[in-house]
């Protein structure tokens, strides 16, 4: 697909709504039969919350626990979307919410930079143990570059805390995007032409913590996005051509 100001290529034809629930609904179908009528609803193109947990109550009524069938991860989802559903059960699109932010901060003379945003200090965890948990207790990153042209200069990605920046080898980071509308971040890819070209596929493709709403692009070294293109799906990654910054493959499920 492809945009006047930077083309995109994508590999994928899905639409956001339902890939919303498919990154949501992914870690269901590992151990849940296809056959389930809840995941089935879950996954349907027009697919609507109450019809989702009407199905899942019936299929659970009067059943006990029993680890693997899917009842666990499907109070996490039940959890996430219950406080973010329209008044008729249906889902949003949260690619339409984020041009309606975007709108609204033009008109009101607000389109800026959250950067110096208040004076905020880490405050740990510093340190963890090693152990035989999959989490030993510290958040997961989903994806780390190096700027091509400094290697001072590195990014990275975290499934539900958006893109940070380090200008040190790694020392001290800087939180970019901010005001953005979703802050998963599944790939980076810097042009090696002009690293100040910057291209991001958004949401959590790994476990789906976070939505997408498509691939952004910064022309100012992270300091402010653009939505390209017309991309949609699970985004799992993203390249720059090397011989040209306005060209960006994506890959999707």
């Amino acid at each position: 697909m492809e945009n006047v100001h930077s083309p995109v290529r994508c590999v994928s034809g899905r639409t956001f709504r339902s890939a919303v629930l498919f990154v949501l609904g992914a870690v269901l179908t590992f151990n849940v039969s296809s056959q389930t009528p809840w995941v089935d609803e879950m996954l349907k193109e027009n697919a609507n919350f109450n019809q989702i947990k009407q199905s899942f109550d019936q299929e659970w009524n009067g059943k006990e626990y029993v680890k693997g069938k899917g009842w666990k991860q499907y109070q996490r989802w039940k959890a996430f979307w219950e406080t973010r559903l329209l008044p008729d059960g249906s889902f949003p699109d949260f690619k339409n919410s984020f041009h309606e932010y975007q709108q609204y901060m033009s008109a009101n003379g607000q389109a800026k930079s959250l950067q110096n945003a208040g004076n905020w200090s880490p405050m740990g965890p510093f340190t963890y143990n090693n152990t035989d948990s999959w989490s030993p207790g510290i958040g997961r990153v989903n994806f780390i570059v190096e700027d091509p042209n400094n290697a001072n200069i590195i990014y990275v990605g975290a499934p539900a805390g958006g893109i940070w920046k380090s200008t040190d080898a790694g020392s001290t980071w800087t939180p970019l995007g901010d005001e953005l509308a979703v802050m998963g971040v599944s790939s980076i890819a810097i042009s090696a032409a002009n690293s100040n070209v910057i291209y991001l596929a958004t949401g959590d493709a790994d476990g789906g913590d976070t939505y997408s709403i498509g691939v952004l692009k910064s022309t100012d070294g992270g300091l402010t996005w653009a939505e390209v293109g017309n991309v949609a799906g699970n985004l799992r990654d993203i390249v720059v051509d090397p011989a040209d910054e306005d060209i960006a493959y994506v890959a999707s499920n």
